[in-house]
């Protein structure tokens, strides 16, 4: 946990067996400052058509920041993680959009109140681990 945030939520995506193509899930977690998981979600995108690894990503930041809009959590000092290096680089502005199957998700994060000027940062393997068995649960696995 970063120093000067009280909210770090770690978000995570894939799609399966293909990609792209295959079944795309999401799963986010939200942790206050003291460490404590204060939120767990994982679900669905879709399947087939349109479904990719970056829809699945953007997907998970989506979730996690209506949640965070809808919970009024966002006065707070909030940290993003991911292990998305796209999603990373994207949300922060030092890449750019040019086109791809999560365009709706990317103008839906970067047009979010909660998106801006927050930090983001490559995620930790233990969240990423737990995220990881909550989507295999969503694929039946």
């Amino acid at each position: 946990m970063s120093a000067t945030a009280e909210i770090v939520v770690y978000v995570d995506g894939l799609c399966e067996p293909v990609n792209p193509g295959g079944t795309a899930t999401y799963g986010y977690v939200v942790r206050n400052d003291a460490g404590r998981d204060i939120a767990r979600k994982s679900g669905v995108v879709g399947k087939g058509t349109g479904m990719s690894n970056n829809v699945a990503e953007y997907a998970a930041l989506c979730e996690a920041l209506r949640y965070l809009i809808r919970e009024k959590m966002t006065l707070l000092p909030v940290e993003i993680r991911s292990d998305s290096r796209l999603l990373v680089n994207q949300m922060k502005g030092e890449w750019k959009f040019h086109k791809g199957l999560y365009a709706q998700e990317y103008k839906e994060a970067k047009g979010s109140r909660c998106s801006q000027s927050r930090g983001l940062l490559r995620g930790d393997e233990e969240v990423r681990q737990s995220l990881i068995s909550l989507q295999s649960f969503q694929l039946g696995a």
